[in-house]
């Protein structure tokens, strides 16, 4: 009757007192959180869920009734909350009263409609997170639904769209790159469950390495562990690329960016292994099929971490920038005079130097007045 009058503390009131008759009584419980969500007292129903989930009388159905109701008045915060309750509960138990998959597409549609969207993207990066495991260790409890196909495309392009939007964030931390590495992990998985896409799973995998790989240039993070990972992506996407190209799968522009790709993610792949043999390997295919001169700066920069004598992986790698930079047409000098001191500075000995110090002073009288570096 309090309710139809719209008197919620009134309400509130009753259902205290009646609540200290019947403690135990979960439907007081249940219409006081219904009270909470028509004020929009997000605080106080946060609160009851994580009463009401404990209760001796709890069933999963009622945090869904409150969903609903939360959706219907708005309340897309307490709606979130008792979907994340009710998937901690179906964990926990190992009870499915939802299937894990509409649980969770729910809860990233809730975070991508919120008015907090913009800062939702934790959320959307752990739900998605949990997808992709589940679907790998436990996909009968993921999926329940007669249309699996579609559900499975849903989170392939979730997955995928929001890992470009963490990569395209002006912060680029180590680990906001290894949360957008993980989504295109997570899209090339979910992509490859689905037909004809195998140039996506290719593209997705592509983007998890180069991303993977970044994260680890910033030094943070276990480095063992991102190794490891970097070269099971690298693997899936060799084979995947191989498979896709027999097939005729691939477009010739993404066939030939991911054909120039695998051989330098192997290339440091190799550095990191400190495998001198397989790095020189790989320089000499590399300088066949890329004519960019800075790839080999970041080459040479990358075989630093070879504790080989001499390392001659980064003098192959310099020297490839060098005559790279020498062909650029307009000629880059800048370029050119970075390699030539890297390559001084790193000279085995005396004779070598000297040979470099007058292959330097040719290209300076080559070179059109005043377009050398001065200091150099």
């Amino acid at each position: 009757v309090l309710c139809n009058r719209e008197e919620p503390e009134k309400v509130i009131d009753h259902l205290k007192a009646a609540k200290d008759l019947e403690p135990e009584n979960i439907l007081n419980d249940l219409i006081m959180i219904r009270v909470f969500v028509a004020q929009s007292d997000h605080a106080r129903c946060h609160a009851l869920l994580r009463d009401i989930s404990q209760s001796q009388g709890f069933h999963p159905k009622y945090l869904l009734s409150i969903c609903k109701d939360a959706v219907q008045s708005g309340q897309k915060q307490v709606a979130r909350d008792s979907l994340l309750k009710l998937y901690e509960h179906q964990r926990e138990s190992k009870e499915l009263t939802e299937s894990y998959s509409t649980l969770l597409r729910c809860l990233v549609s809730l975070c991508e409609e919120g008015e907090e969207a913009a800062a939702a993207g934790d959320e959307i990066s752990k739900y998605l997170a949990e997808a992709h495991a589940l679907f790998e260790t436990d996909r009968s409890s993921f999926l329940t639904e007669k249309d699996v196909s579609e559900t499975i495309h849903w989170f392939a392009v979730k997955a995928w769209n929001h890992g470009l939007h963490l990569a395209k964030q002006e912060e680029t931390s180590g680990e906001r790159l290894r949360t957008a590495s993980g989504m295109f992990q997570a899209a090339g998985t979910f992509f490859d469950n689905v037909e004809n896409q195998g140039a996506k799973v290719c593209e997705s995998l592509l983007f998890a390495s180069v991303l993977l790989l970044d994260a680890r240039g910033g030094g943070e993070g276990d480095s063992c562990q991102d190794d490891g990972k970097l070269g099971e992506l690298v693997k899936a996407l060799n084979v995947t690329y191989l498979k896709c190209r027999e097939e005729g799968a691939l477009e010739e522009g993404l066939k030939q960016k991911i054909g120039r790709h695998i051989p330098w993610l192997q290339y440091e792949i190799a550095c990191r292994a400190q495998d001198v043999e397989m790095a020189l390997q790989l320089l000499s295919e590399l300088k066949q099929i890329i004519d960019d001169p800075e790839t080999f700066v970041q080459m040479a920069i990358s075989a630093d971490r070879l504790r080989a004598k001499g390392n001659p992986v980064k003098r192959v790698a310099t020297e490839a920038a060098l005559a790279k930079f020498q062909s650029t047409m307009p000629v880059n000098h800048q370029g050119i005079a970075f390699c030539l001191r890297a390559l001084v500075e790193s000279r085995s000995g005396d004779a070598e130097g000297l040979a470099l110090c007058s292959q330097a002073l040719e290209v300076v009288r080559a070179s059109p007045a005043g377009s050398f570096p001065p200091e150099e």
